[in-house]
Parts: C-alpha cells; structure tokens; sequence
C-alpha cells in the first residue's frame, strides 16, 4: 500500500470536486474511480509475483494476493446500522476491483514472460562424430 500513497496526491487532485449521481454512478462507478491507485498496485503485485515465483504452476500465485485484496476489502467496513443493498453492491465492487486487476495484470505477465517449464533442448552434435 505504500505504493498507492506515492501516486495518490496526484491522482486525487484530477479527480477532484467529481459528483457522482444516479445509484449506478455513485455505486459502481465512484468505488471504481476511487480504488484505481491501489488497483494499479495490486497489477503491480500481480505482475511481481508471477516474475518472482519459480514454479511450474505460476499462474496460480496470483490467486493469493487477489484473495487478500478481496477479503480484506470487505472486511474494512463497519456501520452503525445493517447497510442497504446499494450500499453492500459499492462495497463490494472496490473490493473486488483490486483483486481482479491483481489477477488480470498475472495472467497477461505470464503470458507475456512465456518461461520454459523444462530444459530447452540440447543441440544435437550427432553430426561431429567421425
């Protein structure tokens, strides 16, 4: 998270003074527009996890830190009273907005990074022999 406090200020000076109406806007819209620095860190970690795990199965890494991001997004919510349905829908949108960015950003870098799970093959020196 301390990625996201380097490019926050700046980000919210752009999106300052931004008014959200409709239920649509202010529910789906507004929590995506405000968890877009820290979506971008968790692309970050998606990506950085899938260069830094040496494992045959590496696309899967990526599910724990989505999973962290999603329950953890949720849990940071408290009410005074049982919130309303459009309330929940907001929660969990920036929740889960950072988690799929997380996902999204390991499996395009996994895709793009193409490692060879086995050795590449040997040359064949068949050839040199008397």
């Amino acid at each position: 998270m301390w990625m996201v406090s380097l490019f926050s200020p700046v980000y919210w000076k752009l999106t300052n003074h931004i008014i959200y109406s409709g239920e649509f806007a202010g529910m789906v819209l507004m929590p995506l527009i405000n968890k877009l620095p820290a979506a971008l860190a968790a692309a970050c970690v998606g990506a950085s996890v899938i260069w830094l795990v040496d494992s045959r199965w590496k696309i899967l890494w990526p599910i724990l830190p989505a999973l962290l991001y999603a329950v953890l997004g949720l849990l940071s919510y408290h009410w005074a009273r049982p919130p309303q349905n459009l309330i929940r829908s907001y929660q969990i949108v920036s929740a889960l907005f950072p988690a799929i960015t997380c996902l999204i950003a390991g499996i395009i870098s996994a895709w793009r990074l193409k490692i060879p799970s086995t050795v590449p093959n040997s040359p064949d020196y068949s050839d040199l022999q008397n």
